[in-house]
């Protein structure tokens, strides 16, 4: 029924932007048992899990949504399942899996940045640092700034000697993440090698202000 399908979905993201994830989750998986065939509502369900880290049953309810719908026709966030569905994969070592799961929702939607970061996450495991290295230029390319992008692609470029690309990424980085502890450490690195002891010792003051309890 793709009204009752439809107001599960609205009554579970309510409850979670209300900060009641648990509650959503519960909701979602008590009306799933008597409407155990409305994928929107197992996708929503899916998304609650991997905000809980509990990566087994969101692949398990994103890849049923998945083959109920042929492949995600007619499903409200279909891209969105199938990367989720790929994080789940990687974080449970099916990488493989997930790697077609990306496949699946970087062709339809070639320009969703979210597709290269988890890639590149997954390529990063695999040791396949030079293919990490280009979907994670991508993901900046199409936008993000997502720190631990910016993390990535600057050790990345460090180790592959493209200096220019390190201090895009790091002025980035501490444009986007002021309070990051990591990014003003990098910074400090950067300028000590660069051979600017005033800034690096500034930086990492400016990272030790952040911290103030864990160090003396």
């Amino acid at each position: 029924d793709r009204q009752a399908d439809e107001f599960a979905v609205k009554k579970a993201r309510q409850l979670a932007k209300s900060g009641k994830l648990n509650e959503s989750r519960d909701f979602l998986t008590k009306y799933l048992v008597e409407h155990p065939n409305c994928p929107n509502a197992l996708v929503e369900l899916g998304l609650k899990e991997n905000l809980s880290a509990d990566f087994k049953s969101c692949r398990e309810h994103m890849a049923k949504a998945l083959a109920l719908t042929n492949g995600g026709k007619g499903i409200e966030y279909v891209t969105p399942a199938y990367v989720v569905k790929g994080f789940a994969n990687g974080n449970l070592g099916n990488y493989t899996e997930a790697l077609q799961d990306l496949e699946h929702a970087r062709v339809l939607s070639p320009n969703y940045s979210e597709v290269f970061h988890i890639r590149g996450n997954i390529l990063l495991k695999q040791g396949k640092k030079k293919a990490a290295f280009a979907d994670y230029q991508r993901a900046v390319e199409l936008g993000s700034t997502d720190p631990e992008i910016l993390r990535a692609l600057k050790r990345l470029s460090i180790e592959f000697g493209n200096t220019k690309l390190e201090k895009q990424c790091l002025d980035l980085l501490l444009s986007k993440a002021p309070g990051d502890f990591d990014a003003w450490m990098l910074a400090a690195d950067w300028e000590t090698k660069n051979g600017n002891h005033k800034a690096a010792v500034k930086d990492a003051q400016r990272a030790l202000a952040l911290r103030p309890g864990d160090y003396p």
